[in-house]
């Protein structure tokens, strides 16, 4: 975003910020608004940094939080774990009401955050922190929601600091983010919201389980032991046939799962014979701010995409990419390398996006044998991961070829299944939509009480002798009031630096 901010010599000092990105105006903007602006730190307990040790998805250990979980203001499930002490789990075990900050990515990660809702017996990486607000002053609802607005994003971005393709904002530098401290009976609006929609996210999960279940014991997938075996025999003939002689593709879990497919009174069909087309996403490494969702494997959940959170890329470059990944609704969505097991449903509000090249698109033959939502479940679930496994031929990140791909195989459920398997599915983003609309409402409020569009409960008299706003954020100032020469000459900036008067 293009701009001028006119900037005090000794503002610029006294902040020992001389980059123009520092002082851009949509950064500015806000803090001139009158409302009461506080450095976060002063209404913070603690800031803490996480743990920095060797992490495993062999579940050796507590559950370790990453950014990967950090999923629409909450916190999801963490896929990973790592090995620590007794006295480390007392010092960095997340507990309900803690808020993670992510201190170091690309600037489009840096400050992402996610609530805990519950108590856990998880700890979180190095790359985190956990910000524990004073409660008697900073709701932990009404703080992760602020940091996820536009407003609260620009506050975090304009304290980070950037290098080549990494930005970082320490925990000093977080202390000084710019938040507007609102009366606790208006936060608790916003914390009402919160966690109404953390609800509306519990029942999602409970439909997803449920048609998970339903599947599952249909196929006699519950009644399976998987667990891994040492030892077992396979006959040379096999192995020359399949080509593979690594003791990982006749794991028995694998054929175990592919016999109950092939066993289930229905009938099953490969992917081969089932799709019209198979195609891998695309590669493209330059992103803008405003643009097409560049839909990666962070984006996918529950069978849903997110492209309001996935990266932009240029439209010119979207409309060069499409011809080669084009969409339609009921195109499976699947994850070929890195985290396995996970599809989504294209959507007409999905279609326009384009694929990475670390997911693939499934396109049935019509008329569908197999409804998409059901598809996407059954290629998420056992018979996918395992199906994934067996045909990986990455070494330390899982990988599949389109070829290995045609060779899974699904059965083919009878309509009254697929029904209820849709109905529960259909269900759970029910749910998660509305989860999504309490955040977006939350969101809203906060926004609009900064820029005084609304009205919220506000006593200047009792609020603002005890918390003075930072100087930079007082009404009509574009920067603080520090000591120096009073005629310190304003020096424009625009796209490069601010420059020191000559």
């Amino acid at each position: 975003m293009g701009g001028w901010s006119i900037v005090n010599f000794s503002a610029a000092y006294a902040h020992d910020r001389f980059s123009a990105e520092y002082w851009r105006p949509e950064y500015l903007e806000p803090l001139k608004k009158r409302v009461p602006w506080i450095p976060l730190g002063d209404v913070l307990q603690s800031v803490q940094y996480g743990i920095s040790r060797e992490m495993n998805e062999d579940q050796f250990g507590v559950p370790c939080f990453r950014m990967n979980e950090m999923d629409s203001v909450f916190l999801s499930v963490p896929k990973k774990h790592m090995i620590v002490d007794a006295k480390e789990i007392s010092q960095y075990q997340l507990k309900r009401g803690d808020v993670l900050f992510n201190r170091t990515n690309s600037l489009h990660f840096v400050g992402r955050t996610g609530f805990c809702d519950q108590n856990t017996s998880a700890v979180f990486a190095s790359y985190l922190m956990r910000l524990i607000p004073d409660t008697s002053r900073l709701l932990p609802e009404y703080l992760v929601i602020y940091l996820n607005t536009d407003t609260g994003i620009g506050q975090v971005k304009r304290r980070a600091m950037e290098s080549i393709n990494q930005a970082n904002v320490s925990g000093s530098e977080v202390k000084l983010v710019s938040i507007p401290l609102f009366p606790i009976a208006w936060q608790e609006k916003i914390s009402t919201l919160v966690h109404n929609a953390s609800q509306k996210r519990g029942e999602a999960r409970t439909f997803y389980a449920k048609a998970q279940s339903l599947l599952e014991s249909a196929l006699g997938l519950d009644k399976l032991d998987l667990a891994p075996r040492l030892f077992y025999e396979r006959p040379y003939a096999d192995v020359e046939t399949a080509g593979r002689c690594d003791a990982e593709y006749f794991q028995p879990a694998h054929e175990a799962v592919i016999e109950c497919c092939k066993q289930y009174k229905h009938g099953w069909i490969s992917l081969d014979d089932l799709m019209a087309s198979i195609t891998n996403g695309v590669e493209c490494r330059e992103f803008v701010e405003d643009g097409v969702p560049y839909l990666r494997v962070g984006d996918i959940d529950g069978l849903l995409l997110k492209p309001s959170e996935a990266k932009q890329i240029a439209r010119a470059d979207a409309d060069t990419l499409r011809p080669k990944i084009a969409l339609e609704p009921g195109d499976i969505v699947m994850v070929r390398s890195g985290s396995i097991g996970q599809t989504a449903v294209i959507s007409d509000n999905t279609r326009d996006s384009i694929l990475s090249s670390h997911l693939i698109r499934l396109r049935q033959t019509k008329p569908m044998r197999v409804r998409p939502l059901c598809l996407a479940l059954m290629l998420s679930s056992l018979i996918g991961v395992e199906q994934t496994k067996k045909h990986n031929n990455g070494a330390i990140v899982p990988e599949v070829s389109q070829s290995a791909v045609r060779q899974f195989i699904v059965p083919l459920l009878h309509n009254g299944l697929q029904n209820d398997i849709e109905k529960h599915i259909q269900a759970s983003h029910d749910a998660a939509k509305e989860a999504q609309r309490l955040l977006d409402e939350a969101k809203r409020m906060v926004e609009e009480a900064i820029l005084g569009y609304a009205e919220y409960p506000r006593k200047a008299s009792t609020l603002e002798q005890h918390q003075r706003p930072p100087p930079d954020s007082r009404p009509n100032a574009t920067h603080p009031a520090v000591p120096g020469p009073s005629s310190s000459p304003r020096i424009p900036a625009k796209s490069g630096s601010i420059r020191p008067p000559r």
